[in-house]
């Protein structure tokens, strides 16, 4: 049913949660997840905002507060300096400098920020259950959109800001790249750089492929990721050492191949259990990747082609945990909407989906455990009391920093579970 052809009661409900979720979100919840359910698409909308308020209550640490003093130091900047010091990936210094400029708080810039890169994600789901019919079944439909749920890594949203944001508007490009057949997708590819520079190499082969019409089959990508897998770490050992005398260079390069940021970027983040976490989020990968190599790759029509990209790039960066994690992120979404685009209820393939929803309800404990300590230092017991116009009103100021977050934005009480 349209907007414009529904009934009177049904635009009366629609009114009443929106109400609800302003004046109480908490208790807005479950009527928000009923009408998901239900595929409604407005309340793909009332949920983003949902999750942008959890944002807000949620607090600016480990890389989101290193952007936060970014955002304070932009209170007191030209665009010239900040242009200058934000080098390639200029989209969230430009978000910091607009915002700081004109007042909107940073806590207001992250709800925006999640509540966009959700629409995004949604708009995409929603589009392809109206192309696949097979995902009329609200039990197909529902399994997708936990698997969605499971996998869209939120924390990494929350806390880095730039890496999904940058890896989400990227995979609408390729969907509408690769589904849609827009150039549109090309604009959104493009953008994504500017977001993250990490998100150069997928943008890059996913402008290639489109443009050259050039198809990867399952046994050259399974070849090529073999043999990526065989040679990466003689690859980039000697591309690192190419810049040992460049120590500012050979620093950042060092962070993102080994995770090292002066100190175990790890350390009393994960409790030494990083890289088993780490692991932990690829297994989803497990499933969807056996789904996509066990149906036909029409490249033009459906995203194989990109998602074959991604795992050559797994291949090359499967001893690199730091640059894969990030790989990950947009290699499992492609493969779940390539799944999603492919979709029959034959036994195989329902048998890749009940297993990928098992390995990812596995995948998503580990990640609420390893976020624990943000989770504990976090207001969003708030949620139980305040309308969503206080909660968008908070705010963590610097003296709330200083008292409760180190030099490296972690919480200064430890847990030792």
């Amino acid at each position: 049913m349209t907007a414009i052809g529904l009934s009177a009661t049904e635009k009366t409900n629609r009114a009443l949660l929106a109400l609800l979720l302003i004046l109480y979100p908490l208790g807005a919840l479950p009527f928000i997840l009923y009408e998901v359910y239900r595929g409604r698409k407005y309340a793909f909308l009332l949920l983003s905002l949902w999750m942008g308020l959890f944002t807000v209550l949620f607090p600016p640490v480990s890389d989101s507060y290193r952007h936060y003093l970014d955002y304070l130091a932009c209170r007191t900047q030209t665009w010239n300096n900040v242009l200058q010091d934000s080098g390639m990936d200029m989209g969230l210094a430009c978000l910091n400098m607009m915002c700081a400029k004109t007042g909107i708080s940073f806590e207001m810039e992250r709800f925006l920020i999640t509540v966009a890169s959700l629409q995004m994600i949604f708009r995409i789901f929603n589009d392809i259950c109206r192309t696949n019919r097979v995902l009329d079944n609200n039990r197909y439909r529902l399994a997708f959109l936990l698997l969605l749920c499971l996998n869209y890594r939120y924390f990494t949203l929350i806390i880095g800001l730039r890496w999904l944001f940058a890896a989400t508007i990227f995979t609408t490009g390729a969907y509408l790249l690769f589904a849609k057949d827009r150039k549109l997708g090309l604009l959104f590819a493009a953008a994504a750089i500017f977001m993250h520079f990490a998100i150069t190499g997928f943008a890059v082969g996913a402008a290639l492929l489109y443009l050259t019409r050039f198809r990867l089959s399952k046994t050259l990508t399974t070849a090529l990721f073999l043999a990526g897998w065989t040679v990466s770490a003689l690859v980039f050992d000697r591309l690192l050492a190419l810049f040992v005398g460049e120590q500012e260079v050979s620093h950042h390069l060092n962070a993102y191949i080994n995770g090292n940021y002066g100190q175990d970027v790890f350390d009393g983040f994960m409790n030494q259990n990083a890289f088993i976490y780490i692991y932990l989020t690829y297994l989803p990968l497990i499933p969807l990747s056996a789904y996509a190599f066990a149906v036909p790759w029409r490249n033009r029509h459906t995203l194989a082609g990109i998602a074959a990209l991604g795992m050559l790039m797994l291949g090359v960066t499967v001893k690199f945990p730091i640059i894969q994690e990030r790989f990950v992120n947009v290699e499992t979404m492609l493969l779940l909407f390539l799944c999603m685009q492919t979709f029959s209820p034959d036994r195989f393939r329902r048998l890749c989906l009940k297993t990928a929803l098992g390995l990812s309800a596995l995948s998503f404990a580990a990640t609420i455990y390893a976020h624990r300590r943000f989770l504990a230092a976090s207001r969003l017991h708030q949620f139980i009391y305040k309308p969503a116009p206080l909660i968008l009103a908070n705010t963590y100021d610097e003296k709330w920093l200083q008292q409760n977050l180190d030099s490296e934005g972690l919480p200064m009480f430890q847990y030792r579970l």
